[in-house]
């Protein structure tokens, strides 16, 4: 996406250049306006790829992306398995899973910044947090994700619908 060189992520106390982002084709902070509702946040969802490489830690790892046959694999799911076996239930944001992390939501906004500690950290008795559920845009994360038709890295394999 044009302007993504002069765009940055902050992981950590580590800043990273975006090489490239793609946001969901559906989200539009404006979408209901007209209804009275100043902001909207639904598919408030996007995928950043950095310039550089991410150094794993306890505080940095990946995640297996849901309806994947790579999480299929890492929950060491036999047969054919489906995405409702991954934890369709979209109440958390992961599911732990042995030495596992699925991540099944995103926090797309809250009514308080509780990121400031650094680490893991949870919402608390008068905090509120609006998620969005990954398993409504395994679409668009396929589009991206497993996209063979790139040189960037290498496609997942998602399940089939």
């Amino acid at each position: 996406m044009d302007g993504a060189e002069q765009h940055f992520v902050s992981l950590c106390f580590t800043v990273k250049r975006v090489q490239n982002f793609k946001i969901h084709p559906n989200y539009d902070i404006r979408a209901k306006v007209n209804l009275g509702v100043n902001e909207f946040y639904d598919y408030d969802v996007a995928l950043i790829q950095l310039s550089t490489e991410v150094q794993i830690s306890s505080a940095v790892r990946p995640i297996c992306i849901p309806c994947t046959q790579e999480t299929s694999g890492a929950l060491q799911l036999r047969g054919t398995s489906t995405c409702k076996q991954q934890g369709d239930g979209g109440s958390a944001v992961f599911k732990n899973y042995e030495q596992r992390t699925i991540q099944v939501a995103l926090v797309s906004w809250g009514t308080k910044n509780l990121c400031t500690a650094g680490g893991l950290v949870e919402s608390d008795a008068t905090s509120r947090d609006f998620h969005i559920n990954l398993f409504r845009v395994v679409p668009f994360l396929k589009s991206v994700l497993g996209d063979d038709n790139q040189d960037d890295y290498v496609p997942l394999q998602f399940l089939e619908s």
